[in-house]
């Protein structure tokens, strides 16, 4: 029966080699998403930022509507389901 051991040189060398490819991976990995990342954050920034200001201006429409008119706009839209009884 044949078994080869390698010697205490030979692994760490092989170690080495090990901790090398893994750091090349990980560059390599963060070069590729953070390309992929940008443009994900780039369009969900974009709709946070449409849907506040939609937010926004149905608050601030709420509001004048409210004090100018008495109507309530917010029951307008939503009916009669978030009612307190």
């Amino acid at each position: 029966m044949n078994s080869y051991r390698p010697d205490r040189a030979s692994n760490s060398w092989i170690f080495v080699l090990k901790i090398i490819v893994l750091i090349i991976g990980i560059y390599i990995t963060i070069l590729v998403l953070s390309k992929i990342f940008t443009w994900v954050l780039a369009v969900v920034f974009a709709i946070v930022k449409v849907l506040l200001f939609l937010l926004t201006a149905i608050v601030v429409l709420h509001f004048f509507l409210k004090v100018l008119f008495g109507f309530d706009l917010l029951r307008y839209i939503l009916g009669n389901r978030f009612r307190r009884h």
